[in-house]
């Protein structure tokens, strides 16, 4: 299990995260850890990471690829970002603003549409992730790039009263605002430059 640690993009202005360890706003700074993944082991949170499509077809084949890339072993151009929880928040923002179409669009930048290892569906053996680890193919990227151009910040941002309607059980992100704001920009800027450099998006929650 990873933390809410690593390369949340909080600054729209980032328009690259590989190599760093940037702080999340929804976590104190004692939380951000650059060391091992054993030593990051705190929360299962959805992962998606930005690689070159030769990288994603060696994981594809390779269980060692693999591990080396869900171990965020990364290349010049690659990035990986940490998306806390929020994937459920985003779809149900989207669902109760004028954004109900962009729900789907939503799934399929988090979710992927294939798998990336049949064989090794959950991750290598010897460290297997708590999802199946999926991926978006270049062309998807770059349409998923697209559609997510139509995501309001500032209507995610004002469903805080429906959002919460559907989950009356469930409490909301202190900083619901903050929250929404911060990982629909992350996603947005995400896909925009995987999109950039042709890469292929893969997705697991760890």
């Amino acid at each position: 299990m990873v933390a809410t640690l690593a390369c949340i993009a909080t600054d729209p202005q980032n328009a690259f995260f590989t190599h760093r360890i940037l702080p999340s706003p929804l976590l104190p700074s004692s939380s951000v850890d650059s060391g091992s993944k054993m030593d990051r082991c705190m929360a299962v949170t959805q992962l998606l990471a930005r690689v070159d499509p030769d990288t994603a077809a060696a994981a594809a084949s390779s269980e060692q690829a693999l591990a080396a890339l869900l171990s965020f072993e990364l290349l010049e151009h690659d990035a990986f970002i940490d998306f806390d929880w929020s994937p459920k928040l985003l779809k149900l923002a989207a669902q109760c603003s004028e954004h109900t179409a962009l729900v789907t669009v939503l799934s399929r930048a988090f979710g992927g549409e294939a798998l990336l290892n049949a064989a090794f569906a959950d991750g290598p053996s010897s460290d297997q992730v708590y999802s199946e680890v999926r991926f978006n193919c270049r062309e998807t990227v770059r349409i998923l790039a697209l559609e997510l151009e139509a995501l309001s910040i500032t209507a995610l941002s004002l469903a805080k009263p429906g959002v919460q309607a559907l989950m009356p059980d469930e409490e909301l992100p202190e900083r619901y605002e903050a929250y929404v704001t911060n990982h629909a920009l992350a996603l947005k800027a995400f896909y925009a430059d995987a999109a950039a450099h042709e890469q292929v998006v893969v997705s697991w929650w760890d």
